[in-house]
């Protein structure tokens, strides 16, 4: 996976998630630190990083390919962080992805590899903003 090693940054207009789907979103990326998230204060800083996240995971996972995403198995979403996906899908700006395209957010999955892959890039940055 090409995931880029900064994240993009949302101005607080920008911004579209909530606490707890910020948490939720969080805990995808992270399930071994639960405890931390869920100990956490939610900033605007912190929900900032989480949208980056989500929107590089998916920019990432248009990136693949569809030859390569045939042997890739999705992630399994929580039903909080699903919501989030629906809820990028509506609001997103165009202009916040490289390759996805709106079309494209309706249905979109998130595969195995890129969860972890941003998961390990992006660990340490969590536990400085959740320090």
């Amino acid at each position: 996976m090409a995931a880029p090693s900064t994240l993009r940054e949302f101005q607080e207009h920008d911004l579209l998630f909530d606490a707890d789907e910020t948490r939720a979103i969080l805990e995808f990326f992270f399930p071994h630190d639960r405890a931390l998230i869920a100990e956490a204060r939610i900033t605007l800083e912190v929900r900032s990083f989480a949208q980056g996240l989500l929107v590089t995971a998916i920019d990432a996972n248009e990136a693949m390919g569809y030859v390569e995403a045939l042997f890739r198995s999705y992630a399994r979403p929580s039903a909080t962080f699903s919501k989030a996906l629906r809820k990028l899908a509506t609001n997103a700006a165009k202009n916040w992805f490289k390759h996805a395209n709106i079309r494209n957010l309706a249905n979109v999955k998130i595969y195995h590899s890129i969860k972890v892959e941003i998961g390990r890039r992006f660990r340490t940055e969590l536990h400085v903003r959740l320090g």
